[in-house]
């Protein structure tokens, strides 16, 4: 399963116990899509995000995001 439209933040795939391969993304890139090709504020793409996209559960598949230290 992938998260629409964000390819270029799409970083690699995790596994673990029961659950694999799932997509991850780099949240920041997945922010920055929002803000450059949507026209989003940042405090809106985050909202977005974290209600539309983190908040979209749809099983075991469903993609993960990844912030950087």
């Amino acid at each position: 399963m992938f998260a629409d439209n964000h390819d270029n933040a799409l970083i690699g795939f995790v596994e673990h116990f029961k659950v694999g391969p799932v997509a991850v993304y780099d949240k920041s890139i997945v922010l920055r899509n929002l803000c450059e090709r949507d026209g989003m504020s940042l405090e809106d793409a985050e909202e977005w995000f974290y209600y539309n996209i983190l908040g979209s559960w749809v099983g075991d598949g469903t993609p993960a995001f990844i912030t950087f230290l």
